[in-house]
């Protein structure tokens, strides 16, 4: 089975260590929410008054856990895609498959490209109205981190997508194929 070649360094680059970064604090998310979780559940359960905002919490965390994972999960080459053909194909016909894989890397960073396009103006309008999420007198917390989060999950998703697109170039540029 035939995969993406790896980067010739074995220590990651700084932009590799961002990543990484990233993906421990949306590991470390995930822990807070569950300790969130669990201790609502017992709040509920056992005092009967419910730990307000942690279901507004949770439900905007789950979207930022995935933004800030995303982009190291394709450097590490578990993202999903069905490269069932793709990988026959590289298998095959080298050429065309690192071709195809350049392809859909390029599709991805375009997409990724896309959604921090649209993010710009809906972060910019989140600081400028002083949006929150939760319920005034309850619990508040502004929208703007969250939005910055996906910016930047975006723009790492994006440039990495763009690395991959160029380790596929490049093996076709150094090692060619059929």
């Amino acid at each position: 089975m035939t995969s993406r070649p790896k980067p010739r360094s074995s220590r990651p680059s700084l932009f590799g260590r961002l990543l990484d970064a990233l993906n421990g604090a949306g590991s470390l998310l995930i822990c807070a929410i569950m300790v969130m979780v669990c201790a609502d559940v017992v709040a509920r359960t056992a005092f009967n008054s419910p730990i307000p905002g942690v279901a507004d919490i949770v439900a905007a965390v789950i979207v930022v856990i995935v933004f800030l994972q995303i982009g190291s999960a394709l450097r590490a080459g578990r993202f999903i895609q069905s490269d069932m053909f793709l990988i026959a194909i590289k298998d095959a016909f080298p050429k065309c498959g690192y071709s195809l894989q350049a392809l859909f890397d390029l599709a991805g960073a375009f997409v990724f490209a896309v959604i921090g396009y649209a993010l710009w103006p809906v972060l910019a309008r989140a600081i400028e109205d002083q949006e929150f999420l939760g319920v005034v007198g309850i619990f508040t917390a502004p929208t703007w981190p969250i939005y910055a989060v996906l910016l930047l999950g975006s723009a790492m998703t994006t440039l990495q997508y763009c690395c991959n697109a160029y380790q596929s170039m490049r093996f076709l540029w150094t090692r060619g194929g059929n």
